[in-house]
């Protein structure tokens, strides 16, 4: 899931604009239309710059350099990154900045730095000690060069005060080292899952 696109309305005429919006008895007069005119023309410069601006930090429509100058303003270093997969991270810091580290808004930054759908799992939310503990747990295996750009975001999404581990794995369970499984002894017997092939605390 990702965040949806930020609509700017364009305003091709700012004299017409403004001068429309002159109550009538001022409309008549000489002053108040010369002054509409000439704030309307400089409106006009402004909103040609605003959404040339505005087409450059699109996330979306961005590339290259115009990436590295959002990133830079979101706070999302490129980490060798290629253009689409730095698109997704950028789009998951600007969710983790917003974030106030609810179970929803910590999958909605994993979902828009992985592209994963339903694949995580919310554990072990608990008050120890008068500070909050939880297990966030990524079901799709993740490849480990992208951990480090993940734990960051993960940390900077969760509460402040929050101590929070987050549980990914390299290779799906099948090509995951483990001591035994479900279908060779009794369940609860051994580690029968590959999350635990990766658990970092934020």
């Amino acid at each position: 899931m990702s965040a949806p696109p930020l609509s700017v309305d364009y305003v091709s005429d700012w004299v017409s604009r403004l001068v429309g919006r002159l109550y009538e008895q001022f409309k008549n007069t000489t002053t108040w239309p010369l002054w509409a005119q000439l704030l309307g023309r400089q409106f006009n410069d402004l909103e040609t710059a605003f959404q040339s601006l505005f087409a450059v930090l699109s996330i979306n429509d961005a590339a290259g350099a115009q990436l590295d100058l959002i990133g830079r303003i979101v706070g999302q270093a490129r980490e060798g990154l290629g253009d689409v997969a730095y698109r997704c991270a950028l789009r998951a810091r600007v969710l983790a900045n917003r974030s106030n580290g609810t179970p929803e808004e910590l999958y909605a930054v994993v979902d828009a730095f992985l592209g994963l759908s339903a694949a995580q799992a919310y554990l072990h939310d608990d008050d120890v000690n008068g500070t909050k503990e939880f297990v966030l747990r990524v079901l799709t295996p993740v490849d480990n060069s992208l951990i480090p750009i993940l734990l960051d975001l993960f940390g900077d999404a969760k509460d402040a005060g929050a101590r929070g581990l987050l549980q990914w794995q390299p290779a799906p369970n099948a090509n995951t080292f483990r001591f035994a499984g479900p279908t060779t002894v009794a369940p609860g017997s051994g580690f029968g899952v590959g999350v635990l092939a990766g658990v970092r605390q934020a």
